[in-house]
């Protein structure tokens, strides 16, 4: 038989242990894109690169990017890519548009579906007003006003046009 103490002791360490192991989230399925590049793609990409970047950030704005990046020596070429993406729809609109592969900067592509069981993805909120209309209308209207701006530049510009804007027409945003 256990002594008083021994048995608190249990007691405490199994509701730590139930704590720990607390499954709280359900496993998540993202899709994995995975890019062979051509030996010397950093000669090869440069007329392409800045289509390949936007595209990846646009559709990182629009959540259905999560992460990629370069696989292998960055320095020397990376040999390979990986993109983590939120669909297979996402997948393919994403190779639809990527000008490295009509470039010739992609020798193979693949796609597979990863379920993620341990992970800190968190739901998304609701966008606010000025983040819907980021997305659906802004960064494009004020990108095709000003071809020449970086990203900074664009945000500082679309948040002087946002506060130009009526109450009514920030509104409409919110049903979006």
């Amino acid at each position: 038989m256990l002594s008083a103490a021994a048995r608190l002791a249990t007691r405490r360490l199994s509701y730590k242990a139930s704590k720990a192991i607390k499954v709280t989230k359900p496993p998540q399925t993202l899709f994995l894109l995975h890019y062979d590049y051509v030996p010397d793609i950093l000669t090869k990409r440069t007329p392409f690169r800045d289509g390949h970047l936007s595209l990846a950030e646009q559709m990182k704005a629009d959540g259905k990017l999560l992460m990629a990046g370069a696989v292998g020596e960055v320095d020397a070429g990376p040999t390979t890519a990986q993109f983590v993406m939120t669909s297979l729809d996402a997948v393919t609109e994403f190779t639809a548009n990527d000008p490295y592969i009509p470039g010739g900067c992609v020798t193979a592509q693949s796609i597979k579906q990863w379920t993620v069981a341990v992970h800190d993805l968190k739901d998304k909120k609701k966008l606010s007003n000025y983040m819907l209309w980021m997305q659906k209308e802004g960064r494009a209207m004020v990108k095709e006003e000003n071809p020449e701006a970086t990203f900074g530049e664009i945000s500082k510009l679309a948040g002087a046009k946002w506060r130009e804007m009526s109450a009514s027409d920030k509104e409409m945003w919110k049903a979006a």
